[in-house]
């Protein structure tokens, strides 16, 4: 069964062609949010509210793409280190989503220690920007 994790993780993937798959899930009422959340993490902001739980408006926008499927997404865009360090910097991601972000830049990039984000804000602010600035010069 899909889970708000694997809704996630597979937008992190940023394939195009996961589209399918995630349109589906918006008929799922317990994944409904999560699975529009997941589509505009690939996608970006191509459907707004109040059809952003619509799956023929999804479908609509995404076929009208034209995706290339060798290309990863991320908002919409190409994946970039660079695109990836804007969501964590953005100051809109929970706690969870941005370890997550964090964890897809050391994975993927070898990005050196990760911060480590237990701390207080000021304290972990500095680390935060200086990881962030190393994934970008490095992707």
């Amino acid at each position: 069964r899909p889970t708000r994790a694997l809704l996630s993780a597979v937008a992190r993937f940023g394939h195009p062609f996961a589209a399918p798959w995630l349109i589906q899930q918006l008929a799922d009422e317990a994944l409904a949010d999560h699975a529009a959340a997941a589509l505009s993490l690939l996608f970006g902001p191509i459907v707004a509210a109040p059809s952003i739980l619509d799956a023929a408006a999804w479908r609509g926008t995404v076929a009208s793409l034209a995706a290339d499927p060798g290309q990863r997404l991320r908002l919409g865009r190409p994946w970039s280190a660079a695109v990836v360090a804007g969501e964590c910097a953005s100051g809109e991601l929970s706690r969870l989503d941005l370890e997550l972000r964090l964890d897809e830049l050391t994975a993927r990039l070898g990005a050196g220690d990760r911060p480590d984000l237990g701390g207080l804000a000021p304290h972990v602010r500095p680390r935060l920007g200086a990881f962030l600035e190393q994934a970008q010069r490095r992707g």
